[in-house]
């Protein structure tokens, strides 16, 4: 073994000190290159990726906004085909405000054409301009067939954003939290408290609760009540990792409770307990709740995602400055 180490250990012992540290820092440049590579790769790999998150999280907001207004309009024009004409005016506002919405979600579309979720939303362009012209569906079950599709295409949409952009992909517990929130959870949420309108104009249209109704009524209730459970499993996870819960959620879910009461109320003693009036008022003021905390919920998302971003060009700079350090020293070693 010694005659294996006796050259090597000549050469060191008859070379001067700066061979010998010139030979030093030989050895360490080749790891210390390889640590540059690798930290600028992973540093290069993690920016783009929360830059795709924030494409996502600047397309599927204004995406929740035309799905929030179009279920309002859905409930506006069934009132109207209940024989409600005193709603023309509010109609109208909601028809003008979504032409507004749209055209800004087109605006944003237009910046990545060849993307799936632009593909997934020119599907249903078609019906979005035919409710957008203002005319009135000449029967209920053509109203419904006519927002359905839009309005579910824009929750597969809203899916289709979190998968391309990676927002349904994060790693970190608390924005996948919020992801999951803004773009299901609530956008699921918002739909069940809003087709409780639909079936309150049946009641009006009626001035009495069927049994057929009533059933309906009853289903649409669980179903709302399922989807606010979820949204409570789904806050405990955001605390359990780390992340307050949103402030608008405990007065969001009071004004959803307080709906779920009067809906049950109208369906197991009819009026004049509740009146469809007071069910619609109840869900006006719900829908516009989930749409306020959509509306937090997307910007304590996006505040993050932007922190994050923040702190990986820090990081990007910090290590990349303590490689040049370590190459000034291998250079000097050197020298």
């Amino acid at each position: 073994m010694k005659n294996f180490y006796a050259p090597g250990l000549r050469l060191m012992q008859n070379s001067p000190i700066r061979r010998k540290l010139a030979m030093m820092g030989a050895l360490l440049l080749v790891p210390l290159l390889m640590f540059m590579v690798t930290v600028a790769q992973t540093a290069q790999d993690d920016i783009t990726f929360v830059k795709e998150e924030l494409w996502g999280t600047s397309l599927a907001k204004p995406m929740s906004d035309v799905l929030l207004e179009l279920q309002v309009n859905r409930g506006l024009t069934l009132e109207a085909l209940s024989g409600d004409d005193r709603l023309d005016k509010e109609r109208d506002r909601s028809r003008q405000k979504l032409k507004e919405l749209v055209s800004n979600l087109n605006t944003q579309l237009d910046q990545r054409k060849s993307s799936r979720v632009a593909s997934s939303f020119n599907t249903i362009n078609s019906q979005l301009n035919q409710i957008l012209s203002g005319r009135l569906p000449d029967s209920k079950a053509e109203a419904e067939a006519l927002y359905d599709a839009p309005i579910h295409g824009l929750q597969t949409a809203l899916i289709t954003v979190g998968e391309e952009s990676g927002l349904l992909f994060d790693p970190v517990a608390s924005t996948y939290f919020l992801t999951d929130l803004s773009i299901e959870r609530l956008a699921t949420w918002a739909e069940h408290v809003s087709v409780l309108r639909a079936i309150s104009s049946e009641v009006a249209l009626e001035q009495h609760a069927n049994a057929e109704h009533n059933a309906l009524l009853k289903e649409r209730v669980a179903d709302a009540i399922l989807a606010q459970s979820a949204m409570q499993v789904r806050i405990e996870a955001l605390q359990r990792a780390g992340q307050e819960a949103p402030a608008t959620w405990e007065s969001t879910s009071k004004v959803a409770q307080k709906l779920m009461t009067v809906a049950h109320t109208l369906a197991t003693k009819g009026l004049p307990d509740a009146t469809p009036a007071m069910l619609r008022s109840q869900v006006d003021d719900a829908h516009g709740a989930i749409g306020r905390m959509t509306a937090e919920t997307f910007s304590a998302l996006n505040l993050q995602l932007e922190n994050r971003l923040f702190n990986l060009w820090i990081e990007l700079v910090a290590k990349t400055f303590l490689c040049l350090v370590g190459l000034g020293l291998v250079a000097y070693l050197n020298t």
